[in-house]
């Protein structure tokens, strides 16, 4: 049961993301425009720019942002802070995003919020990745997408265990990334074979055009799907800390280690999905750019790490986590914790073990294991020849 479960996972992740690559190339809308007209849509006038270590965040009307450009958004109420607090809130390890993680902040006036400002070349990079990850002659029975590579916390829904959001602790690591390799830690909120929402850290000089460790997010609905705030969609509230800005401290091996805790969830009466970074609610996905997760439960949740690289002969794969394998141990590979979901009854509580499943890909390039107790583990490895 535990390996179709798992080949199930892998085979729809490649679906969709060949459904999303395919639509990016294919599809009516923002990316069929030219360039210069998506960089219209995408960089706002701004009430006043920020410039962080190479980066440029506009502090752009709230109301005025890209997401509103996206069709289904078109009248859109924004929406705020969330309706309710999710009960028994599980405390994030971190006393502070701010103090603690280092995650840039910027501080844009009132009524405004932060938007990395998007360069030609950025989207002549994202369109260079969604290239460069497309899958040809993939027969349908292969597990997951070639030049991926994954080591992951899967956990399955049954009709008597139904989830709408989950939370974790990632370790912030900046593993080694050349162009055309990304590495990643992540959570991924799965919804049915199209609806997705992955958040954490992500190192992909193709698509950021540097080798810094960021906050990212990645959502598809059906041939839809989108990078941060590479095109409109998603909804920024908070006015400190923004999708792609980078973490300043990184995890040192055998030393001191850092971590942060984020959490996505579902409203119970807008029934959007929010995105909560330590204790600051940062924006929210609307319920309207997707079909499943519009109002059904989660299909599945996933946490843990991934690794790609172009698919060609005699090319590698990338470091994952730290470089490091799970067995080396604590402060000396990378780390998920704190791993809980949010139940029907917007209570944040542990999963049920019964329907978890650590699963590695390819154990002899990266490796996952539990760490003191079923909700938390220690995973990554070197990658290097770990076949397409």
């Amino acid at each position: 049961m535990a390996l179709k479960i798992t080949i199930g996972f892998y085979h729809l992740f490649f679906l969709i993301i060949l459904q999303v690559i395919n639509g990016f190339e294919g599809q009516k809308g923002f990316e069929d425009l030219d360039i210069d007209q998506q960089l219209k849509i995408l960089n706002k006038p701004y009430i006043k720019s920020i410039k962080i270590e190479g980066d440029t965040f506009d502090c752009v009307n709230i109301t005025k942002q890209p997401a509103f450009d996206h069709p289904s958004l078109k009248g859109h109420e924004i929406q705020m802070n969330p309706s309710s607090s999710l009960k028994d809130m599980v405390p994030a390890t971190s006393p502070s995003t701010k103090k603690y993680v280092g995650i840039k902040i910027t501080d844009c006036p009132f009524q405004t919020v932060p938007i990395r400002r998007t360069l030609k070349e950025d989207l002549v990079r994202l369109k260079t990745f969604m290239k460069s990850a497309r899958m040809k002659n993939v027969h349908p029975n292969i597990a997951r997408p070639p030049g991926f590579h994954y080591a992951t916390l899967i956990l399955r829904s049954i009709p008597s265990k139904r989830y709408f959001g989950g939370q974790t602790t990632i370790n912030i690591q900046n593993p080694s990334v050349k162009n055309g390799q990304l590495s990643e830690a992540f959570m991924r909120i799965q919804g049915g074979t199209a609806d997705s929402i992955q958040t954490g850290w992500m190192v992909n000089p193709t698509l950021q055009g540097d080798n810094l460790t960021r906050l990212f997010s990645f959502w598809t609905s059906g041939k839809s799907g989108c990078f941060d705030m590479l095109c409109p969609g998603f909804i920024q509230v908070d006015k400190e800390i923004s999708l792609s800005t980078a973490f300043r401290n990184i995890s040192v091996y055998g030393g001191q280690q850092f971590d942060f805790n984020f959490l996505v969830f579902q409203d119970v009466e807008s029934r959007n999905w929010w995105l909560k970074v330590g204790d600051r609610h940062i924006g929210y996905w609307p319920k309207s750019l997707f079909t499943y997760l519009s109002g059904s439960s989660v299909t599945e949740v996933l946490w843990g790490g991934g690794a790609f690289s172009i698919p060609k002969a005699n090319v590698t794969s990338p470091a994952m986590g730290n470089g490091h394998f799970a067995e080396e141990g604590f402060k000396k590979a990378a780390y998920v914790q704190s791993i809980r979901i949010v139940d029907e009854f917007n209570t944040l509580r542990p999963p049920d073990t019964r329907l978890m499943q650590l699963f590695s890909d390819n154990p002899s390039c990266y490796t996952i294991r539990p760490f003191m107790d079923a909700f938390r583990f220690l995973y990554g490895g070197p990658g290097g020849n770990c076949g397409l």
